[in-house]
């Protein structure tokens, strides 16, 4: 038994990041007037889509820049890009139906499955990498982890880079054998791990978990189960009509 999941663990897959054109920053760049700020929030990713279809529907996103992290760096890219949420939920059940088939799990092979996944919806929606949505990463350095600013780069694959970087979570999201992500010469994690967002935007709305109220502690957790998973995400959508 143990030489098996040692054999499973040693020659499950990497990802390979491709970062070539993607910039880092600081701070988040001020191109528009207002910014929203999708915050971390781990298994809430489907009620993020929920609020993100609910303010697709209902509002004018011309002048406003996106930031997110970690789970909500899946919401802001797409309202950046105003991809239609409601077809992109067919590619998070295909997502979601990969981890279940694994034999582990979430664990070591959500950023696998989100990365493929993340790739064909690229493919499928000819898109093209946003100029104003930014994602928060956390770059290991001798002093702790610091917060930085990664945009999507110029190509598919540096936008998959950017957005399973930020929510890479040693031996959980991220592959077993690759507890963080070698981008450069620098090492990077989830981008949760180095706090709150500052801005100097007029206007800085801040969606983040429990904003609309609280929901039980369990709903953090990644839980793969198509019907849970909309029953969040329909939650998200009638919560906020509260904004």
């Amino acid at each position: 038994m143990i030489s098996t999941v040692a054999y499973i663990l040693i020659t499950q897959p990497t990802i390979q990041p491709v970062y070539s054109t993607i910039r880092v920053f600081d701070a988040i760049p001020r191109n528009k007037r207002l910014l929203l700020n999708f915050s971390a929030g781990a298994g809430y990713w489907s009620y993020y889509l929920g609020i993100a279809k609910f303010i697709q529907d209902n509002y004018d996103l011309y002048d406003v820049d996106f930031v997110g992290t970690s789970a909500g760096a899946f919401a802001s890219s797409l309202l950046s890009n105003n991809i239609p949420i409601d077809e992109i939920v067919n590619f998070s059940i295909h997502h979601l139906n990969r981890c279940h088939s694994q034999i582990f799990g979430v664990f070591g092979y959500w950023n696998i499955s989100y990365h493929h996944a993340i790739l064909d919806a690229c493919r499928h929606f000819r898109l093209m990498p946003p100029y104003n949505n930014y994602i928060g990463v956390s770059r290991f350095t001798k002093t702790g982890f610091r917060k930085l600013y990664f945009d999507s780069g110029s190509t598919h694959e540096t936008i998959a880079t950017a957005m399973v970087t930020t929510c890479w979570i040693p031996f959980i999201t991220a592959p077993i054998m690759q507890p963080l992500v070698k981008i450069g010469n620098y090492y990077y994690g989830d981008g949760f791990w180095t706090g709150k967002d500052k801005s100097t935007h007029e206007k800085h709305l801040i969606i983040y978990p429990n904003c609309f109220g609280r929901l039980p502690f369990y709903t953090y957790w990644l839980w793969l189960g198509k019907e849970y998973n909309m029953k969040l995400y329909n939650k998200g959508y009638e919560d906020a009509k509260k904004i």
